[in-house]
């Protein structure tokens, strides 16, 4: 397995001093079971949260409005672009279901439903190099998952990028097709992010939540790794 750097670059810290990101590699783990008992920890979620936003506005809540500004910030109009947490609170409470995947993706759809935080991952094994949290310059290439077509980012819209091509675009808005998780993932890289100032105890709380499962369900060994403005790069194997 190559080892590979995660990097904050200056930019993103410069503009977003609070980003904190951690990041938590699985190694061969089997995800072609079909686990009845995550997918059914989804399904409550969800409808807890439906009870917990009934007439509420989503985009006041503290841990929405704060991705709304960096949205903002970068360019990308929140209301036509929600983060990750929004986009799936917005299903949930059209009375839709998020849909069962596979077994991983379902499990970190848990935890970020559950803790309203943002929760991805990628295969490791098709990562090219490192990768990044940048400022895009507009020309990199960017697959959506789903899709065959080629698009670039906006100058200044905030990306995850690898040596090669875009992996998500406007943060956590929409991953790419090349490194989704799927059953036959079995090298896997997880991360929590947040941009709050309290964002290390955020993530550490998640990811706790999200290591417990993994090891009960997975038989993992799971390590949490940070990357910040304190500590802006770590290398994962």
């Amino acid at each position: 397995m190559v080892k590979i750097n995660y990097i904050l670059t200056p930019e993103i810290l410069k503009k977003f001093p609070a980003t904190t990101i951690g990041i938590i590699p699985l190694r061969n783990v089997d995800n072609t079971n079909d686990n009845k008992e995550i997918l059914e920890l989804l399904r409550s979620e969800e409808g807890k949260q439906r009870k917990e936003f009934a007439g509420k506005t989503i985009s006041e809540h503290s841990k929405i409005k704060i991705w709304r500004e960096a949205f903002s910030a970068f360019g990308a109009k929140p209301k036509k672009y929600p983060c990750s947490i929004e986009a799936m609170l917005k299903r949930v409470l059209d009375n839709e279901q998020i849909p069962n995947i596979n077994t991983i993706v379902n499990l970190y759809n848990y935890i970020s439903l559950k803790c309203l935080i943002s929760v991805g991952g990628d295969d490791a094994d098709k990562i090219d190099g490192n990768i990044y949290l940048t400022l895009a310059k507009g020309n990199e290439p960017f697959q959506e998952m789903g899709s065959k077509e080629i698009t670039r980012p906006h100058e200044n819209e905030a990306i995850f990028k690898d040596d090669k091509e875009v992996l998500c675009r406007r943060w956590n808005w929409h991953q790419c097709e090349k490194t989704k998780i799927t059953e036959q993932s079995k090298n896997i890289n997880l991360q929590i992010e947040t941009i709050s100032q309290d964002g290390k105890q955020e993530v550490t709380e998640a990811a706790n939540e999200l290591m417990n499962l993994l090891r009960k369900h997975f038989k993992a060994e799971p390590k949490l790794c940070f990357i910040n403005k304190e500590s802006p790069s770590t290398k994962i194997g």
